[in-house]
């Protein structure tokens, strides 16, 4: 499969460029509170993705990323659901694309931090290889969702995402 040197978009939040990279849309706007980092954190431990692996970017207003506001501290809470399927989505994406490239059934593949290996072979395809492919795959709207005590991502300390740029003064609001 020809692979685009553009990122490739897999639903509203998510682009992943042939290195890997992911970038996650985070849709509320940060005022202090940790959502901007907190809300991208969501979507990449369904993603299955390091966090290292990650970069957060502002979404722009637009209706797709539902409401995009920041108060009352119920960020997490009314987005909980939402974020992870869409992490959830791209994951049977990735999932499906690497099993339609091998010729093999979906359910015998599974994700690994940023790859997704064919279990019986070991073999392995990177998000980044298999992005393009993944942007154009059909996903249902109901998505299986990892277990809680899967999770790598969520639970652990990480750096506000404007920590640095505001420490600069170069953060821009």
């Amino acid at each position: 499969a020809k692979r685009s040197a553009s990122p490739a978009k897999i639903g509203a939040f998510i682009e992943i460029d042939t290195n890997g990279l992911v970038t996650i849309a985070a849709k509320n706007p940060e005022i202090g509170t940790g959502t901007k980092t907190a809300l991208p954190m969501i979507v990449a431990e369904e993603l299955d993705i390091p966090w290292r692996q990650v970069r957060v970017t502002q979404a722009p207003l637009d209706p797709r990323f539902g409401g995009q506001f920041t108060g009352g501290s119920t960020g997490v809470s009314s987005n909980w659901a939402a974020l992870r399927r869409a992490g959830a989505a791209a994951r049977y994406a990735l999932v499906h694309a690497a099993a339609a490239r091998w010729g093999v059934d979906a359910s015998a593949c599974r994700t690994d931090q940023g790859v997704v290996v064919h279990t019986a072979t070991g073999r392995r395809l990177t998000y980044g290889e298999l992005a393009a492919e993944a942007g154009s795959t059909q996903v249902p709207e109901q998505v299986p969702l990892k277990r809680a005590e899967d999770f790598r991502t969520i639970g652990t300390r990480v750096p506000n995402v404007d920590a640095a740029p505001i420490a600069r003064g170069a953060q821009r609001y």
